[in-house]
C-alpha cells in the first residue's frame, strides 16, 4: 500500500521552529489518526539553526526536504522550480502552511500556487493573518492573541475548525534528550542553581533589526522577573 504523506512548509530557523511547535504537534496528532507520515520542507540558509536540528528527538517530523532560501532572482526561481518534480513524485496528500504571520498576502498566494503546481490539492493555512492583532478570533485556553504561535495556529484552525487538535493550543515546549538534560542540570549546579522551575531564559540576540530590543528594556525585564522570585538566564555566545 502506498505511504500516505503530508507536507509542512516551514520558514525561518530556531525561533520560528519553536513558536510553531504546538501546531506541529497538532498536525502530528492528525497524521497518526489518518496513518500519514509528516514531511517538512524548510529553507537551507547557511549559518542558521535548521528545523531538523531543533526537532531532533521530538517525534514530530519523519523526513525533511530543503529549499533554496536566502537567494533572489532567477537563480532562486530555477531552483524552486526544480523541486516541483520531486514533490509530485513523492505524492503528498496535503500541505500545511507555517510561514511567519507577517508574510504579505501576495506572497501567500504565490506560495499556494507553487504547491498547486506540485500536485498537492489539499492545503491548510494559506491565509494572510488579519491585522490588527485584536481582530484575531482566538482566545481559547487563555492564550494571548499577540503570541506569534497563536497567529500561525489561527491559519490552521480556520481550515480545520472543530477538527483542530487540542495540541495546537498548548504552549511550545521541547523534550530534551536525557543526556542533554543531565548536562544542563549539572552545569546549573556548578552555578549554584539546584532548582529549575524558577529559571527564565532570555535570548537577546537576533538577526533582524526590527527584533532588536534596547538594552534598558532587558534590564527592566530582568529586574521585574527577579522581583517575582525568578532567576533570568541570558543565552547567547561570547
Amino acid at each position: 500500500m502506498r505511504e500516505r504523506r503530508w507536507l509542512v512548509f516551514a520558514m525561518g530557523s530556531l525561533g520560528d521552529t519553536v513558536v510553531s511547535l504546538p501546531v506541529l504537534r497538532g498536525i502530528k496528532e492528525l497524521a497518526k489518526e489518518h496513518g500519514a507520515r509528516v514531511w517538512m520542507l524548510h529553507d537551507d540558509t547557511p549559518g542558521v539553526v535548521k528545523p531538523c536540528e531543533v526537532l531532533e528527538g521530538q517525534d514530530l517530523v519523519e523526513n525533511y526536504l530543503a529549499y533554496p532560501a536566502g537567494r533572489t532572482g532567477l537563480l532562486k526561481a530555477v531552483r524552486m522550480a526544480g523541486l516541483l518534480p520531486r514533490l509530485r513524485t513523492l505524492g503528498f496528500e496535503a500541505v500545511y502552511y507555517l510561514a511567519p504571520s507577517e508574510r504579505p498576502a501576495v506572497a501567500v498566494r504565490r506560495d499556494r500556487l507553487f504547491f498547486v503546481l506540485a500536485g498537492i490539492a489539499r492545503a491548510f493555512g494559506f491565509h494572510p493573518v488579519p491585522e490588527p492583532i485584536g481582530s484575531l478570533p482566538i482566545s481559547r485556553d487563555g492564550i494571548s492573541q499577540a503570541y506569534e504561535g497563536t497567529r500561525r495556529a489561527w491559519r490552521i484552525w480556520r481550515d480545520l475548525g472543530p477538527r483542530t487538535p487540542a495540541a495546537v493550543f498548548e504552549p511550545p515546549a521541547l523534550r530534551l534528550p536525557d543526556e542533554d538534560l543531565a548536562a544542563t542540570l549539572n552545569w546549573l549546579r556548578t552555578k549554584g542553581h539546584h532548582r529549575t522551575e524558577n529559571l527564565i531564559a532570555v535570548s537577546p540576540a537576533t538577526k533582524q533589526p526590527a527584533n532588536r530590543w534596547p538594552l534598558e528594556n532587558f534590564v527592566t525585564l530582568g529586574k521585574r522577573v527577579a522581583a517575582e522570585g525568578f532567576c533570568p538566564v541570558v543565552l547567547g555566545t561570547c
